[in-house]
């Protein structure tokens, strides 16, 4: 009898060692997280001058489908920044649509905004962002090329925020911070990830909906062009490509912009199962060329980790019964993971709180552990419905007609 009460003890007492080992992590990682967050404040980042440059000119495309009211929208403060541009400036309008896009672009660069700024309108068929892209990189004049969503409103030195560094090749792509029309718990989510990877982490991915700066020199080192056959997620291609021909990033706090993110639950869905779609064929193109095991385990260990937190509180009893332990063992281990995992998610918001000591990142903890939950759910659904890929100018479109 004493056998068998040692032997029932003993999942028990592992799990009790395995709960202390957790939550002793949890606690690590959350100091750790501290420390990196206050460390960061009051530092300038690395890329910022200590002397201002002679701005080149450049050349900013707009790639507009079916946006023909949100072009209109930005236009006002685009055509301020260009005009507080002290070089010159050429704004590329890559247009098209049912919605009149191509004739509003028309009317709205009939009047120079500036006299350092020339204007053209470039008509575009359905073809995506991509291919609206490249319609403007043949038709720059200026070896600095500036993408930026049709949707997008600028904010004032956003651009010579965001050239500054691609002059003197400290960087050869640059991209800037970004913050939603309308702020809400679920578009904080995007800006936490924001200020935690491109701050504080320095992982620079270039985003549209931040805007893009490149050098033509960068483009030329990937074919000189944007790949048309990638329908979604051409941002993040972009960056991929152009980091694995060893391109230098920098991320510009300086350049702001205001831009649509999902503020719904329903709307943060469905761009996370289309974004995790463009995400894995990605991973899976980019494959083909680099087989390093880094990279495919990069692409499974997420989504493996995300499973077994969703799928783990029947797996995890299953596995404990065949072991010939109790059901609730298992239940408690699962437990246990899925709280190890989920605690050292939400040190994110502490760090990110420690960085800028604004309480709403803070605040914004129980909605940053929901959206690990509902990423984890879109990262399957995104599997298993990988053929479901359509070709899209930006994420989140409230008034628009795909192509």
């Amino acid at each position: 009898m004493a056998r068998n009460g040692l032997a029932g003890e003993t999942p028990v007492n592992a799990l009790r060692l395995l709960g202390w080992a957790a939550a002793g992590h949890v606690t690590q990682r959350a100091a750790q997280a501290w420390r990196s967050g206050s460390g960061a404040r009051g530092t300038a980042p690395a890329h910022e001058p200590r002397t201002t440059p002679i701005l080149p000119g450049v050349s900013v495309i707009v790639p507009a489908w079916n946006d023909a009211d949100a072009l209109e929208g930005i236009f006002p403060a685009l055509s301020a920044a260009l005009t507080e541009y002290p070089g010159e400036v050429q704004l590329l309008l890559v247009a098209g649509g049912q919605d009149g896009t191509f004739e509003r672009a028309q009317g709205l660069l009939r009047s120079p905004p500036a006299p350092n700024v020339r204007g053209a309108v470039l008509p575009q068929t359905a073809r995506g962002k991509n291919a609206a892209l490249n319609l403007g990189v043949q038709a720059a004049h200026h070896d600095l090329l500036v993408f930026l969503d049709a949707d997008t409103t600028v904010e004032p030195g956003w651009l010579p925020a965001l050239v500054r560094p691609l002059v003197g090749e400290r960087a050869e792509a640059t991209t800037g911070r970004f913050s939603a029309y309308t702020p809400t718990p679920v578009s904080g989510l995007f800006e936490v990830d924001q200020l935690a990877g491109q701050v504080l982490d320095g992982r620079v991915t270039l985003f549209g909906g931040g805007s893009i700066a490149l050098s033509r020199a960068a483009l030329d080192r990937v074919g000189g062009a944007l790949p048309e056959d990638v329908p979604v997620g051409v941002d993040w291609d972009l960056s991929e490509r152009l980091g694995q021909a060893g391109a230098r990033f920098a991320f510009c706090e300086g350049a702001r912009v205001r831009t649509e993110i999902a503020q719904t639950w329903p709307e943060y869905w469905r761009g996370e199962v289309r974004w995790r779609r463009a995400y894995l064929r990605g991973q899976m193109r980019h494959l083909r060329r680099d087989r390093r095991p880094g990279r495919l385990l990069g692409l499974l260990y997420v989504p493996l980790v995300q499973a077994a937190v969703l799928l783990g509180w029947l797996a995890f009893p299953t596995a404990a019964r065949v072991a010939r332990r109790p059901a609730r063992s298992g239940l408690l281990a699962w437990g246990l993971f899925a709280g190890w995992v989920l605690g050292r998610h939400a040190t994110t918001c502490l760090r990110v709180y420690a960085y800028t000591r604004d309480p709403r990142w803070l605040r914004l903890t129980p909605t940053y552990l929901l959206s690990f939950v509902v990423s984890a759910a879109a990262s399957w659904s995104a599997i298993l419905s990988l053929g479901r890929v359509s070709a899209h100018f930006k994420g989140q479109r409230r008034r628009r007609t795909e192509p």
